[in-house]
């Protein structure tokens, strides 16, 4: 059954994103980074239509276009500042915290700037902002960081391609019918083409594109998630050369990735090793330059098998999103009762909000054997003998640290190792924990290793060499 809406998701989406027009790639509703089961619930009028979830997208997306017209508005009162960048290189990260405003190496791009400077290029970097930190601290620190409301100039431009897509959008309307498109998609896709998220891709782009204006700035990096922001920069951004660094795990459920033009695809894209590079290839299938580069964040893990752990305990690692928290916590309270010997441990991603954390606390607050870990990963690895997980990329390295892998398996397969086709432990979210079947499990030393090989530090002269 999940299948067969996933692969209506794509039938459905597929006919509007093969139009011949790069703004299509500008509204992130219609090409979701990947397929879960949030996403799967939230589209259920595509599957079979339900008047209630339509109604609700609809005015969620009437809602959004508020919002949008309000930020042009605001816009108005916004007087544009002068950006004078005087480096040939730029990098975009991703500002996720108010530690990443002035640390070292960046959270996402590691030492990447420390080794072209001493290369003897001049940089300059730039934050997404994914908080709400006050003006104060972010004007405080040396990097800058791109405005949610720039100014009219820009956000009117952004208008103007909107108008732009929709003008494009409502003369294929009869192409698309006679294609069987659903009209329940037409009439929610013409309103997301004015929501604030598609607003944010092309003022993403847009603002990019003013600050390399001045010819100076010939190469730009950035992530590379599949996200429309990022298929916008490249889009306004064709005389500066794109340089995209795959920093998130890869899992079989990617499907933004699968559209692309050659206007929206980045002319160099780093990854992180051989495996992902063949994923890429056959999903891209465009003229982009893939280098299998390594990981900018490496760090050395010591297998901590030999060190004395508890041997019944768990180490969970959701990602940094709520219904992959919910799913595991969901999980500890079946079975933590039912196992007062086993110790369960939660890990919660960088990103994750700690008053959501203290609420998640107070449900066990009668609980001796749940811990909510403010250890560093290493602690965490040395005290736990598996590593229960669903797409959090540290699982990786709990992996190399020698604990046992073990997917937690409940509706859409997002399982981050199943590329790699060397681990294929699982338990069922419905399952009660069997504690003596997991003293069962190991981990292959074969197995591990091969995965160990797959990860190393960045090989900067690869990137070197396509940059003079």
């Amino acid at each position: 059954m999940r299948i067969y809406k996933e692969n209506i998701l794509f039938e459905q989406f597929s006919k509007i994103l093969n139009l011949k027009n790069d703004l299509i790639y500008s509204v992130p509703w219609i090409q979701p980074v990947k397929i879960d089961d949030k996403l799967i619930k939230d589209y259920s009028f595509i599957y079979k239509f339900n008047i209630l979830n339509f109604l609700f997208n609809f005015l969620k997306s009437v809602y959004e276009i508020f919002i949008c017209l309000n930020k042009l508005i605001i816009s108005i009162f916004i007087k544009e500042k002068k950006k004078n960048i005087d480096s040939n290189i730029l990098i975009l990260s991703h500002l996720i915290s108010s530690k990443h405003l002035n640390s070292k190496n960046d959270f996402y791009f590691g030492n990447l700037e420390d080794n072209l400077n001493k290369l003897g290029h001049k940089t300059n970097k730039y934050f997404l902002n994914h908080t709400n930190l006050k003006k104060n601290m972010i004007s405080n620190s040396k990097f800058q960081v791109l405005p949610k409301i720039d100014n009219f100039k820009i956000e009117f431009e952004v208008f103007i391609n909107q108008i732009k897509l929709f003008i494009f959008f409502l003369s294929n309307l009869f192409f698309l019918i006679k294609k069987n498109q659903k009209l329940s998609i037409i009439l929610i896709f013409i309103l997301k083409i004015f929501s604030y998220h598609t607003q944010s891709a092309l003022r993403i782009g847009i603002q990019l594109k003013s600050i390399t204006k001045n010819k100076k700035v010939k190469y730009l990096f950035i992530t590379f998630e599949g996200h429309s922001y990022e298929k916008m920069i490249s889009l306004y951004n064709k005389d500066t050369s794109i340089i995209a660094y795959q920093n998130t795990p890869l899992s079989i459920c990617q499907y933004s990735i699968k559209f692309y033009s050659n206007n929206t695809l980045p002319k160099i894209l780093l990854v992180k090793n051989e495996i992902y590079k063949k994923f890429l290839e056959k999903n891209l299938k465009l003229n982009t330059k893939i280098l299998n580069f390594g990981d900018l964040n490496y760090k050395e893990i010591t297998n901590s098998i030999s060190y004395k752990k508890r041997v019944s305990s768990i180490l969970f690692v959701p990602e940094g999103i709520n219904n992959e928290v919910n799913t595991m916590i969901d999980f500890i309270k079946r079975n933590y009762k039912a196992n007062p010997n086993v110790y369960f441990t939660i890990r919660f991603h960088p990103v994750f909000p700690k008053q959501l954390i203290n609420k998640y606390k107070s449900l066990f607050y009668d609980a001796s054997n749940v811990v909510f870990s403010d250890n560093t990963p290493h602690e965490d690895f040395s005290n736990n003998t598996y590593v229960i997980f669903r797409g959090s990329s540290i699982t990786f390295d709990a992996i190399r640290a020698g604990l046992i892998p073990i997917y937690l398996n409940k509706g859409t397969n997002i399982n981050i190792l199943d590329l790699f086709e060397l681990f294929n432990y699982g338990i069922n979210f419905d399952s009660k924990l069997n504690i003596t079947h997991l003293k069962k499990l190991t981990l292959d030393s074969d197995a591990a290793d091969k995965f160990t090989n797959l990860f190393y530090p960045a090989k900067f002269e690869r990137l070197f060499n396509e940059i003079s």
